[in-house]
């Protein structure tokens, strides 16, 4: 096998997650909610969206990190069970999250600090190597229409960003 064909190999042996967050009608001060879709070698293996929480302790950065956190808790009792070569690749459309998990930018304040933490010490207590990756939302619309679903749910209207028409039954079936 050729290197670059063993590279594609393990590209798509690799654990990938999408992550979102939103934080409606208003943000910061709403309901903030997350959406979390996780797939190996291009099936889904979990995905979760839940509503954590509405006041003035609440952002979409609550909820983007939220949405990480959640990913962690349910990888790390699995992931012995996937190939440890390749590093689990999170894509989110947060770039604050996604440069302050790269180190590029540093986390000083702000109501998502405290969860920001947790993912950290999540990662550390747990020996985790985790690859981040930003995306464009238009490349992350499975997380993105979980985390207003979440909202919607529970009854919130959306006032900053629209659903898009994608339901969950179809998530098996996306290109991603």
């Amino acid at each position: 096998m050729t290197k670059s064909k063993q590279q594609k190999k393990l590209a798509k042996d690799r654990l990938k997650a999408w992550i979102d967050g939103a934080c409606e009608p208003i943000n910061p001060g709403g309901t903030a909610g997350y959406g979390v879709v996780v797939k190996h070698q291009g099936k889904v293996l979990f995905t979760e969206c839940k509503v954590i929480g509405e006041g003035s302790a609440m952002s979409n950065n609550v909820a983007e990190y939220s949405g990480l956190i959640a990913f962690l808790e349910w990888y790390i009792p699995l992931k012995a069970r996937f190939n440890t070569k390749q590093r689990p690749v999170i894509y989110s459309d947060s770039r604050l999250l996604i440069k302050q998990m790269n180190n590029e930018w540093r986390a000083k304040k702000g109501l998502y600090l405290p969860y920001y933490n947790k993912a950290r010490n999540l990662i550390r207590q747990n020996n985790l190597n985790l690859s981040y990756w930003w995306v464009p939302r238009e490349q992350n619309e499975e997380a993105d229409t979980l985390s207003k679903e979440a909202l919607v749910k529970a009854g919130i209207q959306l006032a900053i960003q629209p659903v898009k028409n994608q339901k969950i039954g179809d998530l098996n079936n996306s290109p991603i």
